[in-house]
């Protein structure tokens, strides 16, 4: 009498093991679940991984494609599945499949600095500084909504970026920048002064720990 093949893993289980198990950062952590949850649990998550072939991995692909998941996404989330089937011991790889982890890379357009202004003058004033500290401090969304009242200079006309705020399971948590070069001072046009003391006696925080950009509540 033949013996029963023993019992392997499917997908589901293994990935999300995979991913608990990993150090990562929680923001990392919950963007890598959300994309297993989103584009590869649906299709093959109930898949033992010793079936996930790379005709079954070009399949999921081209669906992804087909239903309007951008390129930039479908390549994200290969180079995660081929990254959890790395360590599944299932053979070679499935998701070894030249060209699906390439990310596509085009050139990002420039908005002119008339556009820039004129879109400063359409928000509510609130906001206003932080379209033009963006735009002329290259800051970033987190780095935005880390600032403190005590990072601007308004004498030397800079800004210091020491932390960056970025959102976990639904709030906001602040963190210091990975490396050395994320913590910086940039230099700002000195135009731009009365504007920042400005933003900063009607909205900014009390203090001068007080957050540059909070919301009326």
């Amino acid at each position: 009498m033949a013996r029963p093949q023993p019992r392997t893993e499917t997908l589901h289980v293994y990935a999300v093991r995979w991913v608990v198990e990993r150090e990562l950062s929680d923001r990392t952590r919950e963007l890598y679940l959300g994309l297993l949850e989103r584009q590869v649990l649906p299709s093959l998550g109930n898949v033992d991984l010793t079936l996930i072939t790379p005709p079954r991995v070009r399949a999921w692909r081209q669906d992804l494609l087909d239903s309007g998941t951008g390129a930039s996404t479908v390549a994200k989330v290969n180079r995660l599945l081929r990254a959890v089937m790395n360590t599944a011991a299932v053979g070679r790889n499935p998701c070894r499949i030249k060209g699906p982890g390439v990310e596509p890379t085009p050139e990002r357009p420039v908005i002119g600095v008339e556009a820039v202004l004129a879109l400063a003058d359409a928000v509510p004033e609130r906001y206003r500084a932080l379209i033009l500290l963006a735009t002329f401090g290259s800051l970033r969304w987190g780095e935005l909504m880390g600032l403190r009242k005590s990072d601007i200079d308004l004498n030397e006309a800079t800004v210091s970026i020491e932390r960056f705020v970025v959102e976990v399971g639904g709030g906001l948590v602040a963190k210091e920048p990975k490396t050395a070069a994320g913590v910086r001072t940039i230099a700002l046009p000195r135009s731009l002064m009365p504007e920042i003391a400005r933003h900063l006696d009607r909205f900014a925080e009390v203090g001068p720990d007080g957050r540059m950009f909070a919301h009326t509540r």
